[in-house]
């Protein structure tokens, strides 16, 4: 059966973004990275997602910044919601082969984080050879 997980960047509000990636985080807890130390972020304070942000965090699911922010209301990218599926869902197994993007370069941070999760047959909904990963 395909796993199936649409993204689509153009209608994503951060209040959607945050809401949908901890939905599908506590919908599939049992499949969640091991826990980490959970990280003071100091920008999200009284933020309704503050819970969600602190639990994903745990689960090694999303990180902050190096400057001990976390940005809530930024909107999600691509590549950092494959990240998200990647560090989510360690132990689905690889289905197909990855694409290779014109639009990721090898050295760009998630070009590996972009890959795995395509591999594990995750449907991000995205073009065939473009990814647009700061989307």
């Amino acid at each position: 059966m395909k796993n199936t997980i649409l993204y689509s960047v153009q209608h994503l509000k951060p209040i959607f973004s945050w809401l949908s990636v901890g939905l599908f985080a506590s919908a599939f807890g049992g499949s969640i990275a091991p826990p980490v130390k959970a990280q003071n972020y100091s920008d999200i304070q009284g933020h309704w997602a503050e819970q969600c942000i602190q639990g994903l965090t745990q689960q090694g699911v999303v990180s902050g910044y190096p400057d001990q922010t976390f940005k809530p209301n930024n909107v999600i990218t691509r590549a950092e919601y494959a990240a998200m599926i990647d560090q989510a869902f360690p132990n689905a197994t690889l289905e197909r082969n990855a694409i290779n993007f014109k639009d990721v370069s090898a050295s760009y941070w998630g070009q590996d984080a972009i890959q795995i999760p395509i591999a594990k047959d995750f449907s991000l909904d995205i073009p065939v050879k473009s990814l647009n990963p700061m989307i």
